[in-house]
């Protein structure tokens, strides 16, 4: 089976942290997780602006999962969406399309579903009823979250909105080819480089010791590029799409297919690596912030 690794620098330091993190039960430290379950229906569930989960034909429009979203979590509103779009009617079914999702804090040590819901949503609210088969046209449902505590991350007091004209476009289409050409030459201290401000910030959302991540981001980038089919795709960044999420503040890259832009290319063993790029101005600067 085909698998593809979304490498992120948060996903390093949970990986680093999963060991060490313990059931110390301490009410500072929370993490913002996202549960949802889409039966039967095209739907797209959106964390101010930023993809949480969409439903494929592949799977019978049907996916059900979970994800840490503490790293998008920001002070004040924050926005969930959820798009349903029509879809042909489907035979046989035993259960009415529908859409759940659920935002719940846990503490340092918990499992997932052992921590307090904060916010819970159903489309439609009732079992029986059949909204859903029925759509001729998409179904935008949004709901509002503020919460009290919010994950140390320190990008949020340092982003505003951006303009996306013509010079961010292209200083951002030369920031991800940098960062492509940095992973094709397998250079882990210019990687390191792009990364250090979203994985130091990844580091103290995990509440792990910042001055540890470069030892860590390091030694991840140098066993992933030790496969021998570690191979990078051909990047064309003209085909780039640049989207506004988080109220404008950071942008999103994808490819037109609304996927990683940079990524490896994909074997019958190993599967392929994804590299999401989130950028804004820090300080001044272009960098890759998520």
């Amino acid at each position: 089976m085909k698998r593809m690794l979304r490498f992120t620098a948060s996903l390093v330091i949970l990986a680093a942290s999963a060991v060490t993190a313990g059931a110390q039960g301490n009410n500072e430290k929370l993490f913002y997780i996202i549960n949802y379950s889409i039966s039967h229906c095209d739907a797209e569930i959106e964390l101010n602006g930023i993809t949480m989960t969409r439903s494929e034909k592949k799977t019978q429009y049907t996916v059900t999962g979970l994800s840490d979203v503490s790293m998008w979590i920001s002070p004040g509103a924050n926005t969930v969406t959820a798009t349903i779009r029509p879809i042909p009617k489907q035979k046989d079914l035993v259960t009415k399309p529908f859409v759940e999702l659920s935002i719940s804090t846990a503490k340092e040590g918990q499992m997932s579903d052992e921590g307090k819901k904060i916010m819970e949503f159903r489309v439609p609210e009732k079992a029986d009823d059949n909204e859903l088969e029925f759509i001729k046209t998409p179904v935008i449902k949004k709901w509002s979250l503020t919460p009290s505590y919010i994950p140390p991350s320190v990008l949020w007091d340092k982003i505003k909105p951006v303009k996306l004209d013509a010079a961010a476009r292209k200083t951002i289409k030369k920031l991800v080819r940098d960062y492509h050409t940095a992973l094709m030459k397998k250079d882990v201290d210019a990687l390191y480089s792009y990364l250090e401000f979203a994985s130091s910030d990844a580091a103290r959302i995990r509440y792990q010791p910042v001055d540890e991540v470069k030892i860590k981001m390091k030694a991840a980038f140098s066993d992933m590029m030790a496969d021998k089919d570690f191979i990078m795709a051909p990047l064309d960044t003209e085909k780039l799409v640049m989207k506004p999420v988080a109220d404008g503040r950071i942008i999103q890259v994808t490819d037109r297919a609304g996927e990683a832009p940079v990524r490896t290319k994909t074997t019958k063993d190993s599967g392929s690596y994804s590299f999401p790029v989130f950028v804004s101005i820090v300080d001044g600067k272009w960098i890759i912030v998520r």
